[in-house]
This record gives structure tokens, sequence and C-alpha cells, in this order.
């Protein structure tokens, strides 16, 4: 089971309570596409791979090693 946050149902002040001083600082990630409510990860579609992590910055590194072994 997992929730569809693309189509922006949620505002952001609801995610986070300090978004507008995070915004300011620079300090925030795209959100994820969807959530799933057992494991908690994320899925975030980078550059048409997706990754299931539980930050964007693990989904980073999950996409540079899926295409630095992809599969045969």
């Amino acid at each position: 089971m997992a929730i569809n946050l693309s189509k922006n149902d949620v505002k952001s002040t609801d995610v986070h309570p300090n978004v507008e001083q995070l915004l300011q600082n620079k300090e925030l990630f795209p959100p994820a596409e969807e959530i799933d409510l057992i494991s908690g990860k994320g899925l975030w579609n980078i550059k048409g791979v997706r990754c299931w992590a539980d930050t964007y910055l693990n989904a980073c590194k999950i996409y540079e090693e899926i295409i630095q072994y992809p599969e045969d």
C-alpha cells in the first residue's frame, strides 16, 4: 500500500513545519512520488529510473549503482 503524493494533495507546511526556513536555505530535496506505508520508503523517479529509498540522497546513491551495474 502506498500514498501517491504526485498530485500535490498535501500542503508543504503539513509535510515539514520549517518548510519556509528550509526553502530559504535551499535544503529541501524533491518529495517522493509515492510512500510505502509498510516500509516507509519513498519512490523517486530519477532520469526515468524508479528508486525506492528512505531519503532522496539514498535514492540518488541507488540510481548511481543501477546505472553503474546495469542488468544484462
